[in-house]
């Protein structure tokens, strides 16, 4: 059941990767994201972490360089994204081409790309949405994985330009939200360098911390009032039936009150079958705990 009272409704996903098995899936016509149709439609924002590049530029000696097919982007809209966080370690799978090619693809369908550079030349920039009740959220996006700080994309090394564009974030927004790329693969345990990194944000104005890359669940936690998702695990993924967490992952679904105050939430509990997600109810009707309420946000 969807947070109730709430002016507006967020949804944050972890990763999303349509290439490999996935794609030609994808190009007979499956919608990698019916499954979860009900928790995102209608929503006033959502937004993951894109862990592939929609492009055919490019090319890539990795056996891990993951490249989705064209009407990725076009699907995404259809489904209710956003925003797709783009500062990942598979964002320069296919190099600098591919992935501000992929970027222009995003923006064709009215997806926003955050955390790559722009053409002022800074990766780090927030990008900003209204959402019902007349209100403003920032969204970052910035990886601990991978390519360092002055790279293509935004890096949490990058402290300095992270700081200012947090500060330009919550000049001008109600609520600051951040996509973070870290942690350790195939690992549920939150490392000292993630609290670390989330504290941080926290204390320069973050107000919502949302994690991916571990490939499974990683606990929710809360500073200062904040919450931080450290890791949503997988929203669409193929690759390791016989691994129990790589095939589950959650959905974060924030509600907004009319004084942009985070009022409820709810994590929705999903598993992966051949990649692709859908609710698990049995474990959503047991997780009423879950549901918590929060005070965040200006």
């Amino acid at each position: 059941m969807r947070p109730a009272k709430a002016a507006a409704t967020l949804v944050f996903g972890g990763d999303v990767m349509l290439g490999r098995s996935c794609a030609p899936n994808i190009e007979s016509g499956m919608d990698p994201f019916a499954g979860i149709g009900s928790v995102l439609r209608g929503v006033s924002f959502a937004a993951a972490n894109l862990e592939c590049t929609i492009s055919s530029l490019g090319d890539s000696a990795s056996r891990y360089a993951f490249r989705a097919p064209a009407r990725s982007a076009q699907l995404l809209r259809r489904s209710g994204f956003h925003a797709m966080g783009l500062a990942n370690n598979h964002a320069l799978d296919f190099g600098a081409v591919a992935l501000h090619d992929c970027a222009a693809s995003l923006s064709r369908e009215k997806i926003e790309p955050v955390g790559v550079k722009t053409s002022s030349g800074n990766a780090c920039a927030p990008s900003f949405f209204s959402v019902r009740g007349g209100k403003k959220i920032a969204l970052l996006a910035i990886s601990d994985v991978g390519p360092a700080a002055g790279s293509e994309i935004a890096a949490a090394s990058d402290r300095v330009r992270l700081s200012d564009a947090i500060a330009s974030a919550r000049s001008r927004a109600n609520l600051v939200v951040c996509l973070v790329h870290w942690g350790i693969e195939n690992s549920a345990n939150v490392t000292d360098k993630q609290r670390e990194l989330a504290r941080w944000l926290v204390n320069r104005g973050v107000d919502l911390v949302v994690g991916s890359h571990p490939q499974c669940v990683q606990p929710l936690d809360f500073y200062h009032g904040c919450p931080i998702a450290y890791s949503l695990g997988n929203l669409v993924f193929d690759g390791a039936p016989s691994v129990a967490s790589w095939n589950r992952g959650a959905l974060l679904e924030i509600g907004l009150n009319e004084n942009a105050q985070t009022s409820a939430s709810r994590l929705v509990p999903l598993i992966l079958e051949d990649g692709f997600p859908r609710i698990d109810a049995a474990m959503e009707s047991n997780t009423s705990e879950t549901s918590k309420a929060f005070a965040v946000g200006k």
